[in-house]
């Protein structure tokens, strides 16, 4: 069934800001075990796949940990590609535009792209897909994927763009690579890992909570206020704490909250208002009080539409867990911290 990406903050798109955006952390065991199980991951010496954080400049200010990318090989071709790591996205893709002079310099690759056997729909935008194709993470190799193809997204390039050696923003990776898996996401040392089974030394150190998911996505329960309700959690959206839609943005800050921060900049190529609030409601994560943040909201009747859809009131993103290991347990549906 195809599935409509909810709109978000665009890698790119961003034009500026007025911000006061809050960082921190959520700490779930003590700062000394903490660390020795951090240590102890270190010592397992697994396949980590190294991620690179993408920052700009907002309003004057550089904001480092705007988004997460990850070096890529598209099978056998010589050309230097990354990807955004997304996990509140549904397939993993290639840009439409972006991919177009590829598909030139590559007619084996052209004739990948399968028109007959499977479809999605992005925004209204039908899309098709590539198949097989084996991508490399970094030095990790992924086989015989489907990979969708976003037609009419992305930046467009030119053959002489295409063939330097500059990176090029390809496409996005999604939770379709990592399910009935364990994924590891290693914030402090900027890497991931996708295990088959979960080594005891990580299990033992780690606090789970149990999850949803559907279509890939994962929720996780948080309660707010008396309340429990569910949060995606996308690390494509890296510098929200909570990202909302403005009716289910009243659950963490009511309507008597003034505006505290706005950002001015587009989502998926159209123009947007996003608006921040200092929370007034206590918000929880299984038996863990979470530091007071803003919950950002647009108005926009597409988003609660959304949430509405996925049973959630909206999303969390990296923001909470930047000096954390978290692992989401694919195969046993949980979410651990440590």
């Amino acid at each position: 069934m195809p599935i409509r990406m909810r709109p978000r903050l665009s890698l790119k798109d961003i034009i500026r800001a007025n911000t006061n955006i809050l960082f921190f952390t959520l700490l779930i065991s003590s700062g000394a075990m903490g660390q020795l199980a951090k240590r102890k991951v270190d010592a397992l010496h697994l396949a980590w796949i190294k991620f690179n954080w993408v920052g700009d400049s907002l309003a004057n200010k550089y904001f480092d940990k705007l988004a997460i990318t990850i070096p890529i090989q598209i099978d056998q071709l010589p050309y230097a590609f990354t990807a955004q790591l997304d996990l509140g996205a549904v397939n993993t893709m290639f840009y439409g535009k972006s991919i177009t002079p590829y598909l030139q310099l590559s007619p084996e690759l052209s004739r990948k792209l399968d028109t007959t056997n499977r479809k999605a729909e992005e925004n209204g935008i039908p899309c098709f897909f590539f198949h097989p194709i084996n991508l490399t993470l970094d030095k990790v190799i992924f086989r015989d994927l489907w990979v969708e193809n976003y037609s009419n997204f992305g930046d467009s390039l030119s053959s002489d763009d295409a063939k330097n050696a500059t990176p090029k923003l390809i496409g996005t990776i999604a939770p379709d690579l990592f399910q009935n898996k364990y994924l590891i996401i290693d914030y402090p040392n900027q890497r991931i890992c996708l295990l088959d089974s979960l080594p005891g030394l990580i299990a033992q150190k780690t606090t789970f909570v149990p999850i949803k998911i559907r279509n890939g996505r994962i929720k996780i329960p948080f309660e707010v206020g008396s309340e429990e309700h569910d949060l995606l959690f996308d690390t494509g959206s890296s510098i929200f704490s909570v990202y909302s839609s403005a009716e289910n943005s009243t659950l963490f800050a009511g309507p008597g909250i003034p505006i505290s921060d706005t950002i001015l900049g587009q989502t998926w190529g159209e123009k947007a208002a996003i608006y921040g609030k200092k929370m007034s409601t206590g918000v929880r994560l299984g038996k863990h009080k979470m530091p007071s943040a803003l919950v950002y909201y647009k108005i926009d009747k597409n988003e609660k539409k959304f949430e509405d859809e996925e049973s959630i009131i909206g999303l969390t993103g990296n923001a909470y867990f930047l000096k954390n290991i978290i692992i989401i347990d694919y195969r046993n549906k949980r979410f651990g911290v440590i």
